[in-house]
Order: C-alpha cells, then sequence, then structure tokens
C-alpha cells in the first residue's frame, strides 16, 4: 500500500535526524563553533564578517526535514557574530510570512542551526542575512526547503481496564485517574478538556459499542449511569466529575472558549457550563423548531459552534436523529429549522465541525454512513454534500434507516476513494486540517481542506494503526489506539483524543 503523507514524515525522521545530529557533533568538536555572549569561545573572536559582498552559500545540509532539524550551512564570509547573521525561512505561499533560525553556532564558514517550528508551511525559501562590520548588509538565497510536519500521539491520562465491565471513572491526579468509557470531548480557553461518556444499549445495531456503560466506584460497588461529564485539566493535574446524568452526547465550547454545552440524547435537553461560574451545571432547554419539525422519536447527537463568530451567545448547531438541521439561540433557547432534511439517512449518529478556513461551511461525519458530509449554509436551500467516503459513490442507497449492515473499510486516497468504518466525532486546526475519529479502524485520519475544499484532496492517516488495536505512543508507525470515537482542538493547537476502548485521554503533538 501506498505511503501516505504522515508516514513518510515518520521515516524520514527516523532515518535521517540522528545521522545528521551526529555529523554535527563532530564538527562541533573538531572545527569550533562561536555562539552569542562572550568576546570569545575556544580562541575563536566573536567578529561580525570582514566584508559582506563576498559572502557566500556554498551548501546545505539537510533540505528537508521536520522541527529541530540540524542543519549547516557552508559558505564563507559568514563572521562569526551571530548577532549580525540570521537564517530566514520565508514562505513562498506568503512571502510575508517569515520565521528566523535560533543560529547555534558559527565559526565563519559554517552555520549551525535548528530547524523553527513551521508547521504546515511545506516548502520555504531560505535566505542568509550577513551584516559585515561596516554596517553593509547581503542577502543571500540558499534554496527551498522542504518541510516536514511531524505528528505524534502520547497518553495525558486514564488507566486500561482488563475488560469494559471492570471500567469506571474517577477524578484526582492525571496518573491516579480513571475512565470508564470517554466518548467525546471539548476544550476550552484555559484548555480544560470536557470529557462525556455515554451508555449504549445492549444489542444495540452498531455492535462495535455494545456493552459501553458508564460507572462509579460507589464504595466498591461500579454503579452505572446513562452519562457522566468529567473535566480534566494538564495543567492543574487534575480530573474531576462534573455530573452524573442520563444519556449525554457531543459537546461543545462557545467561540470565546468561556461557556460548554452538552447535549442531552433525549428531544431538546442540554447541560450549560460557564468558566465563570465555576462549571456549575445547568440543565436547560431549547424551543421545539416550528412546523413541520417532526418530533417524534427525535434525538440529538452533537452540538458544535462556528469559532469564527465574535457575537457573544453565538448560535449552536445540531443535526437531529430524523435529518434536521437545527440552530439554536443559547441566550434565548429559541430554536430555527436550517433544514427539513439535510440529505442523509435516518438513525445514524452524526458529529460536526466548522472550518475555520471557510466561510460558513459545516462538515459532518455520518457514522453508519461511513462518510463526511460538507453544507454551506450560505446556500438557499441546505443539504448535505458526500465530501469523502463511500456517499460519494452511492449516495442514494445511504438514505435507508440503519439496519446493522455496513459498507465500512478502509483506505487512503483521493475523497472519492477512500473509506471510513464508523468514524465519529471531527475537529478542525485553525489552518483548515480536518481531524477524523475512525472508530472501527483504530485510527485518526486526516483531510488537509484549507480554503479550497474541491480539488486533489487525500485522506491521510496520522495516528493509529489500522486494523491492529492497541495502546502505544509515537508517531504514525507505531502508535496504536483503541476504537477512539472522540476528537477536539484547544485554542492553542492541542489535539486530544478520547480513545474510548484504552480507557484513555490521549493527544496529538503537531511540530
Amino acid at each position: 500500500m501506498k505511503a501516505t503523507f504522515f508516514e513518510k514524515k515518520s521515516r524520514f525522521f527516523v532515518k535521517k535526524r540522528f545521522s545528521w545530529l551526529y555529523a554535527v557533533l563532530m564538527l562541533f568538536l573538531f572545527m569550533g563553533f562561536s555562539a552569542c555572549g562572550p568576546e570569545e569561545v575556544d580562541g575563536l573572536k566573536i567578529a561580525p564578517s570582514e566584508n559582506a559582498d563576498r559572502a557566500e552559500v556554498k551548501s546545505m545540509e539537510p533540505m528537508e526535514g521536520g522541527i529541530a532539524t540540524p542543519i549547516i550551512i557552508v559558505g564563507d564570509y559568514f563572521g562569526t557574530d551571530t548577532t549580525k547573521l540570521h537564517v530566514k525561512f520565508i514562505n513562498e505561499e506568503d512571502p510575508t510570512d517569515v520565521t528566523r533560525a535560533n543560529i547555534i553556532g558559527v565559526n565563519g564558514k559554517m552555520i549551525y542551526f535548528n530547524t523553527p517550528k513551521l508547521t504546515y508551511k511545506d516548502n520555504l525559501k531560505v535566505v542568509v542575512s550577513v551584516e559585515d562590520k561596516n554596517g553593509k548588509k547581503k542577502d543571500i538565497e540558499v534554496g527551498t526547503f522542504k518541510y516536514k510536519t511531524e505528528m505524534t500521539v502520547t497518553t495525558v491520562a486514564g488507566i486500561p481496564f482488563a475488560s469494559q465491565g471492570a471500567a469506571y471513572t474517577s477524578g484526582g491526579t492525571l496518573t491516579a485517574a480513571t475512565f470508564g468509557c470517554p466518548m467525546f470531548i471539548c476544550v476550552d480557553a484555559d484548555k480544560n478538556v470536557i470529557i462525556v461518556e455515554r451508555a449504549f444499549a445492549k444489542g444495540g445495531g452498531n455492535h462495535i459499542d455494545v456493552g459501553l456503560q458508564p460507572r462509579i466506584d460507589n464504595n466498591g460497588t461500579l454503579q452505572g449511569f446513562g452519562g457522566i461529564t468529567s473535566l480534566l485539566n494538564e495543567k492543574t493535574n487534575e480530573v474531576r466529575v462534573l455530573k452524573t446524568s442520563d444519556v449525554v452526547n457531543a459537546p461543545t465550547v462557545s467561540p470565546n472558549g468561556k461557556t460548554v454545552y452538552v447535549p442531552l440524547d433525549v428531544k431538546f435537553g442540554y447541560f450549560s457550563m460557564a468558566v465563570e461560574d465555576g462549571y456549575s451545571v445547568k440543565t436547560r432547554a431549547f424551543a421545539q423548531p416550528a412546523s413541520p419539525y417532526n418530533n417524534v422519536d427525535n434525538w440529538k447527537f452533537s452540538f458544535v459552534t462556528d469559532p469564527t463568530d465574535s457575537s457573544k451567545y453565538a448560535p449552536v448547531y445540531t443535526v437531529m436523529y430524523n435529518r434536521e438541521l437545527i440552530r439554536i439561540d443559547p441566550l434565548t433557547n429559541a430554536s430555527e429549522m436550517l433544514a427539513q432534511d439535510i440529505g442523509t439517512n435516518q438513525s445514524s449518529d452524526t458529529y460536526l465541525a466548522f472550518n475555520p478556513k471557510e466561510d460558513n461551511v459545516l462538515y459532518m461525519s455520518v457514522t453508519n454512513n461511513h462518510s463526511i458530509y460538507r453544507i454551506d449554509l450560505k446556500l438557499d436551500s441546505i443539504f448535505a454534500e458526500p465530501f469523502a467516503g463511500i456517499a460519494i459513490v452511492k449516495p442514494e442507497g445511504l438514505r435507508a434507516p440503519y439496519s446493522g449492515a455496513h459498507d465500512g473499510s478502509y483506505a487512503g486516497g483521493v475523497l472519492r476513494d477512500a473509506r471510513f468504518a464508523f468514524p465519529r466525532q471531527i475537529t478542525f486546526d485553525d489552518e483548515g486540517v480536518m481531524y477524523i475519529a475512525d472508530s472501527w479502524n483504530h485510527c485518526i485520519r486526516s483531510i488537509h481542506v484549507g480554503s479550497s475544499p474541491h480539488g486533489g484532496l487525500t485522506v491521510d492517516r496520522v495516528v493509529g494503526t489500522q486494523g491492529n488495536p492497541g495502546h502505544a505512543d509515537g508517531g504514525p508507525e507505531i502508535s496504536q489506539l483503541n476504537w477512539p470515537m472522540g476528537i477536539a482542538k484547544a485554542f492553542d493547537g492541542t489535539i486530544y483524543i478520547a480513545d474510548t476502548r484504552n480507557y484513555a485521554i490521549r493527544k496529538l503533538v503537531v511540530q
């Protein structure tokens, strides 16, 4: 099978980074490098270039790498004063986007530095700027550097259980806390991770969910609930159980990061929790939308807000079981039905995310359709357009109520050919990259949508080993997940994962 973008990244780091680090260390030992600070280092006087006009670059190695990749530029007349010398990485797509490298050392003929963080910037022009002792400056274009965005997964909290029947949730420090079945998450502006657990009835149509049951250890007896909502904070090193309740579903946070909304499964109920109130839980309900809304056997699976909406009370969106797209005013609880039939099948879970790079465009994973859809809210007639997965090739065949049979599978590549298996929660980072919790494939997948959703986009595997559930931290070649159902981006860009069958909260480090 052809290696994906993220798999290629990992191989590069394994093969290249340490060989170059070794070479750099040898050069450091035998040739001597100066650095900012004292007047003299190892007998080498700190001085600017004698003549900027004579400065030249002969080579730079390597010409590709990721964050902190050791690099050497060989040339002449660089001087030995790192305050008069700069190495700049210029984004070829936006020349105003310039990042300087932190020069570690220079000996007049060689510059040693590590690659700065250039996440998702891909091709960058490298320029060496030299200022001589007379104040004259010269920019020397070196060439194009191929930046490799690196991703790894690490475990934040959670302890493995031998079986689902033994699993329960308890607060405490990150190393001591446990989760019974962490499913869906969101992250507020203070980097509190809100974790939702919900029960799935045994014998339900979607067999991967059978037996999931939130539980609390009540003096040695495991007590079951329809739902449990908890809070995790890495900075304060704590996990707190906020509320036990009826069944709850995928939460969202307001665009300013100060209020969390958690949908109750049935009809119109939900919780709101504000940072300013110390996360005290308020039970609320939005008004039933006007006719022809179908109130029979209807419930909701997730909430979402638009991160680009700067209004104080930004609306909350949800898609109901009977396919209605609803917009809710969290101040008044008034609701509006934007579409009576969004165009997918009945009885499937749906999970929503806005792309910050597109104006008023919503994306939706439809679990039992094994597909991702795109919804342009600017259209007069709003509908879900198949975006990635099997729905592209058989859209009408997926509108019937879910029967238990499925077309879930695994394939990467272009959107039309890609395949998912029970995709759950989705999220976007600030660059418009969509991350998908592809639960039955035990993977996190990605699509770099950006601001151009139509074109040669592909689905890549980020972390996790398809068909091989387990628990292992690391990059795409070694990491393992086990039924990941939840994923959310923090305001600082950290991606958190609810790794359901590993009873853990994990996170992606993207650099």
